[in-house]
């Protein structure tokens, strides 16, 4: 699993999955591996339309609204570069980056109605790997 962005390689996401899928097959890994390349960043898995989002990078829903209008754009519903929104979010808030901030929203904000591609993958993935 790799952020697309900041990668090194210009292709799109489908594109580097199938790349890298295609070289871990070549040397025996066909069936035991799944690639899963997020689009743009990891951070793309943040922005939910939950309140809670915004309760735990330290904003009111309104401030984290006006922020996110920086990085709207009209036909997507997240922000076009999602690691520099929450960059901007926490230095508004003064929150810092932690582990525990990410834990707090993996276990507040349900990813049950996400449909981002690479998690859907790396979902699937997982519950083929650890059926039940």
């Amino acid at each position: 699993m790799f952020d697309r962005e900041g990668c090194g390689w210009e292709a799109t996401a489908e594109a580097l999955r199938t790349e890298v899928q295609g070289n871990l097959d070549r040397v025996d890994w066909q069936g035991r591996s799944s690639v899963v390349v997020l689009e743009p960043e990891l951070e793309i898995w943040v922005w939910s339309d939950s309140p809670h989002v915004a309760k735990i990078l330290g904003l009111k829903e309104d401030e984290l609204s006006n922020l996110l209008e920086n990085y709207s754009r009209p036909d997507y519903p997240k922000p076009i570069r999602p690691k520099e929104a929450m960059e901007n979010a926490l230095r508004l808030s003064h929150t810092p980056r932690s582990a525990s901030l990410y834990a707090e929203l993996a276990s507040k904000v349900s990813l049950k109605q996400c449909t981002d591609e690479a998690f859907v993958r790396l979902k699937t993935t997982l519950r083929q790997w650890f059926p039940g």
